[in-house]
């Protein structure tokens, strides 16, 4: 079973350790092409292409899947275990077709029916240990004039937060976090992002995302603009991460903002991941993989920008999963390497021990050091002292040691290093620790441009005592009674993941295919 992400400050958390998102868009386009009907991916319905798309998430190393439309009358046990499995979360948009926020008329649209739909969302995918979150609101800001909509958003997180605090009570569940996924519109972001994370908890938002394309092929830091998305959500007290990237005027496209994002200094500091749009190709040519028109095979080709998303991922992201596995975050830095032009790739380095450390260390733990370049430095202080050890274990020994000492009045601060391959040369990624300390909320922006400050934040217009008397009625229902129709329908999930996986073929030409 999945552990549920909880969140801790400004980061996600699972297990006492930092989460931090490799997603990607998961939807399917309509059979008739009717966006009015939109497909459900995790129904059963859909379980096959869920099931030969699972392997290819695998190569990607994804945890996040960012799925745009739930279907709350259908069954979603069968996709969300087999995710689980898979050690993948999923990132639930609330609105459909008949309950979304309209931009325009958001006052009008703000009714009990659309609450109601999104409750019901919260009701099929709430009980999921893998269900990472709930965004209530998708791109719904993207001009001047849409930010009158900006109080409903924040109306609608305050609702919808209260239903999952009661569910949560009633059903003895988890509260799941709340937030919205803002649009790729740099004028009104820092504004709407202040404007959701301001005031009190029990209506701002618990994780803010948004859509960024700022960065096309080569690009850099200072190019893309990401130093500038540093500079706007550096102090946020909520998670912060990209629920879209990866801008295809370049194709196909280099990824190299995926290097950036999870093994730059500030980058990882800030940002909590990022979501890549999208997994499946449509017109618009952001796909990694293709489907099979045929609908009686499900056949998924890798395109190209799969492969080089693919190399992007596995740059960056094992050094950072090790160190994370140790607890070991997140100040990490990609520069060139100091020392040896090839690094073995199963050894750990800390950087700043104390000048002849190794002299220093308990005799059980030099057979495990690989190099001691700490006392080869030709100045005094503990800057860029150099020991390689074999194991992070060693690593950690050694900095517990040490942590929290001073010198000359300085204190150490000791990192982890690992070395990785970047175009025939290895670059140095570092980490080290950060504490996960709780940050005030911001003030409301009051700037003129930013008009949703001056306007109210309705009330609700929910009769709470009837909802919490629902939940109790369902709670005692589900408690006392069997629903044999409910029972057969789980048998018959059990029969079709099972026949799925009989089925499943996987070749050597990078498709996966299903007969």
């Amino acid at each position: 079973m999945a552990e549920p992400v909880t969140i801790k400050a400004q980061y996600f958390s699972r297990g006492g350790k930092r989460f931090i998102v490799n997603g990607v868009v998961y939807q399917l386009k309509p059979v008739d092409g009717n966006i009015r009907r939109p497909v459900d991916p995790l129904a059963d319905d859909q379980l096959e292409v869920l099931e030969a798309a699972i392997p290819l998430f695998k190569e990607l190393l994804l945890n996040t899947l960012f799925v745009y439309y739930i279907d709350e009358t259908k069954n979603h046990d069968a996709a969300m275990n087999l995710l689980a499995e898979a050690g993948i979360y999923v990132l639930v948009c609330t609105s459909g077709p008949n309950r979304v926020i309209h931009r325009e008329m958001s006052a009008a649209s703000y009714t009990p029916r659309l609450l109601q739909g999104y409750f019901r969302v919260v009701d099929a995918m709430a009980k999921y240990p893998n269900t990472l979150g709930f965004s209530v609101a998708d791109e719904v800001i993207n001009n001047y004039s849409t930010t009158d909509a900006a109080p409903i958003i924040r109306a609608v997180t305050r609702d919808v937060k209260r239903y999952i605090a009661l569910q949560a009570a009633k059903r003895l569940q988890r509260v799941i976090p709340v937030g919205i996924t803002a649009g790729d519109v740099w004028a009104s972001l820092e504004h709407q992002f202040k404007y959701s994370c301001a005031g009190n908890d029990e209506d701002s938002v618990d994780f803010f995302a948004f859509n960024t394309y700022s960065w096309s092929g080569e690009s850099s830091m200072q190019a893309s603009g990401y130093n500038n998305l540093v500079t706007v959500f550096e102090s946020s007290p909520v998670p912060v991460f990209f629920s879209q990237y990866g801008n295809n005027f370049q194709s196909p496209r280099l990824f190299r903002e995926t290097v950036a994002i999870y093994a730059d200094q500030d980058m990882l500091r800030v940002f909590s991941g990022a979501i890549v749009y999208e997994f499946f190709e449509e017109m618009n040519r952001y796909g990694l993989v293709r489907r099979s028109n045929n609908p009686d095979i499900i056949r998924l080709k890798k395109l190209k920008d799969f492969k080089t998303l693919r190399a992007s991922l596995r740059l960056a992201l094992p050094p950072l999963q090790s160190a994370l596995a140790t607890n070991v975050d997140l100040r990490h830095t990609f520069g060139p390497v100091l020392f040896e032009s090839v690094i073995p790739t199963d050894t750990v380095c800390v950087r700043n021990l104390p000048w002849r450390t190794a002299e220093h260390l308990n005799s059980i733990f030099l057979p495990d050091i690989v190099k001691d370049y700490s006392t080869e430095r030709k100045h005094n202080g503990p800057v860029d002292g150099i020991i390689w050890f074999h194991s992070i274990a060693s690593a950690e020994t050694a900095i517990s040691k040490f942590q929290g000492r001073l010198f000359k009045e300085t204190t150490l601060d000791m990192c982890f290093a690992t070395y990785v391959p970047v175009e025939n040369q290895y670059k140095r990624i570092e980490y080290s620790y950060i504490a996960h300390e709780p940050r005030e909320r911001p003030n409301m922006p009051c700037e003129s441009t930013w008009r949703a400050s001056f306007i109210l934040v309705p009330e609700s217009p929910i009769d709470w005592a009837e909802v919490e008397e629902q939940i109790e009625m369902q709670r005692i229902e589900d408690g006392e009674w069997v629903d044999v129709q409910k029972e057969v329908d789980n048998m018959a999930v059990d029969a079709l993941t099972s026949s799925i996986k009989n089925r499943l073929i996987i070749d050597d030409t990078d498709d996966y295919t299903l007969v």
